[in-house]
């Protein structure tokens, strides 16, 4: 029975969810709903009637018992609830307390999530763990659309290993700077360039990517926002957005949230004003993903090689002949001295 049970469960498909806000979420809850809706087949309603489950967001603003409660006393009974508990905080590994034990009904599943008011949802394993968790406990199913993707990567898998290869090789970039960068992005760029085969052009008609810097220096969405209505369609972009900090090893959202275009490839950086582009795992890591996401290749290494023959060095002295005079003048004879027949045919290669 228990078995049957959980698989009778199993096979019903939550699909529509009508949404309730408690309190000021700064928005954070349209931020959680993108990512639990993105690629699944789970839709918001506008009645409740229409609803298979209710998705009530409860940020915390003063303590947590008496928030939850409050917000429980709005949710009305004879639907699937999900209670998505927010809390303040900016370090996205914050310890909070399990907001389930406050919670007595079992028609409601209760998650934990961070969210601050200049970032928005965090970028954060536990946000990422509520939403899978919201997936697994309501059967909510992958997109139709994106099973068919799936199913067709896999019968022709060729393809999806000869993509980057198919993928155009990136070599010229035109570079756009949206705000005081302190000189960082020179220092990225050269990072960039410095072994790989990727060169700056004047103009934006000769390039095949736009590398767009965008330094925060208000708040990442109003930055960002100003910095995309400057970048043209039509082109390939890279979006890098600089970050001020003095720590190597600060932890700041993930920017790609914030852009919707599918034309931009968004990395984020560190950076300070008397240190410039921090040398750290992030910044080598957005390299990386340029390098990978472009398929931009190593340069091309070029060798020459030179000969000249020993009869045209007229009027120098060999290491021979100056061995012949130090000799009577009992001079120490240095001991990493190497010596070179002088013979006309022979020949001096240098490569460069």
């Amino acid at each position: 029975m228990a078995e049957s049970s959980v698989h009778s469960k199993s096979t019903c498909y939550l699909r529509k969810f009508f949404t309730v806000v408690r309190g000021n979420t700064l928005a954070s809850h349209k931020d959680f709903l993108k990512q639990l809706t993105m690629q699944r087949d789970f839709t918001e309603v506008r009645t409740l009637e229409e609803s298979d489950v209710i998705m009530t967001f409860c940020p915390i603003v003063s303590r947590a018992g008496t928030d939850i409660e409050a917000a429980l006393q709005e949710i009305p009974t004879g639907k699937r609830v999900v209670l998505v508990v927010l809390h303040h905080s900016f370090n996205p590994d914050c310890t909070v307390p399990n907001s389930s034990r406050l919670v007595t009904r079992h028609d409601i599943l209760t998650v934990d999530c961070l969210f601050h008011e200049n970032h928005g949802l965090l970028d954060c394993p536990r946000n990422k763990e509520a939403v899978a968790t919201i997936w697994r406990s309501l059967n909510i199913q992958p997109k139709v659309q994106d099973l068919m993707t799936k199913w067709r990567s896999k019968m022709t898998g060729k393809m999806a290993e000869s993509s980057v290869h198919s993928n155009p090789r990136m070599r010229k970039f035109f570079t756009v700077v949206s705000g005081n960068t302190l000189a960082s992005h020179k220092d990225f760029l050269k990072q960039l360039t410095m072994q790989q085969d990727f060169t700056e052009v004047r103009t934006l008609e000769e390039s095949d990517v736009i590398m767009t810097f965008c330094p925060i220096v208000s708040r990442a969405g109003t930055d960002i926002e100003a910095a995309l209505q400057e970048i043209p369609t039509g082109k390939r972009v890279v979006l890098v957005v600089l970050h001020h900090s003095f720590n190597p090893d600060c932890t700041v959202p993930n920017s790609s949230r914030l852009v919707t275009r599918h034309d931009i490839l968004t990395v984020d950086c560190l950076f300070h004003e008397n240190h410039g582009l921090l040398d750290c795992p992030r910044n080598k890591e957005a390299v990386a993903t340029i390098w990978r996401s472009l398929n931009i290749q190593p340069k091309e290494v070029r060798m020459q090689t030179v000969s000249y023959p020993l009869s045209s060095l007229k009027g120098l002295v060999s290491e021979g002949s100056s061995l012949l005079l130090l000799l009577p003048l009992r001079k120490n004879i240095l001991k990493n001295m190497t010596f070179l027949p002088f013979y006309q045919d022979t020949h001096i290669s240098t490569s460069t």
